[in-house]
């Protein structure tokens, strides 16, 4: 018998409750995964999305009956490489050398790494990246012209791995929008992203432009986008930083406060 944990919640009250409030809890029923799964139905998805089935990722799915490092039993969801795209429904799902989600290994290499996961992420709400209010009390713009160059810098203050982490479709997008006929269209945009392409049966890292995790004690960190300014902005041009998550195949299909929400905005000078 598997536990629900309305079962745990006799006895931890306040852990089921911040739990059920939690993305663990709709990891199989939010409108991104489920969108996403029902239009390619790979039942290796469900390995992290649905390892308790309808239930998703309960209570039993992280605290099993065996003691094991907490970064262990994150890693077993938020750690592993590209699987081989044939074998994902054959019941034998084979791996490539290259990590999909690199997340706690990212946090290995960090300033961060004498913390645990849930120092930062909690251990029963697990807050993260669809906490918006925590993201942007995390993430800063700042911009500066030198020349005929903008030089617009996102840092990332408090984070234990590179930001965007996780899913590889995750994006940060720094964006000059411009005023036009009462919208402000995009002028010109950078992703900071990772990059992967196949090829046959393996994945091969294209490009990685996130903000990398902070090392040497630092607890920020940060990237520099440039964009040219040989063109004079109108006034009220403004930098928009914001946070995309689903696949671009299944976008369309999403609300918009699914696919993408605003972070930061910083207004240019002129």
């Amino acid at each position: 018998m598997t536990l629900a944990a309305s079962d745990c919640g006799s006895c931890h009250e306040d852990a089921e409750r911040a739990w059920a409030a939690s993305r663990h809890a709709s990891a199989r029923t939010n409108e991104t995964y489920a969108v996403s799964f029902a239009a390619a139905r790979h039942e290796w998805c469900e390995t992290c999305h649905a390892p308790q089935a309808e239930r998703g990722v309960g209570c039993v799915s992280c605290h099993t009956t065996h003691a094991r490092p907490a970064d262990d039993v994150c890693a077993k969801c938020h750690q592993f490489d590209y699987p081989v795209r044939r074998t994902l429904d054959s019941g034998l799902v084979e791996y490539t050398d290259l990590p999909m989600q690199n997340t706690v290994a990212e946090w290995r290499r960090s300033s961060f790494s004498t913390k645990a996961c849930a120092d930062c992420h909690g251990a029963h709400d697990v807050r993260g990246a669809r906490d918006v209010a925590w993201l942007r009390s995390i993430l800063s713009l700042d911009a500066e012209l030198e020349d005929d160059t903008w030089h617009v810098t996102v840092t990332a203050n408090g984070a234990g791995h590179a930001v965007p982490t996780g899913d590889p479709f995750r994006v940060l997008r720094v964006a000059i929008h411009v005023p036009f006929e009462g919208r402000t269209p995009v002028l010109e945009s950078a992703a900071l992203e990772r990059v992967a392409k196949q090829d046959g049966d393996r994945w091969i890292l294209v490009d990685d432009t996130r903000i990398p995790a902070p090392t040497d004690g630092r607890t920020r960190s940060s990237v520099t986008v440039e964009f040219s300014a040989e063109v004079s902005l109108p006034k009220g041009a403004f930098v928009r930083l914001t946070y995309e998550y689903a696949d671009p195949m299944h976008r369309r299909r999403i609300r918009d406060d699914d696919v993408v929400v605003s972070i930061a905005d910083l207004e240019l000078p002129r």
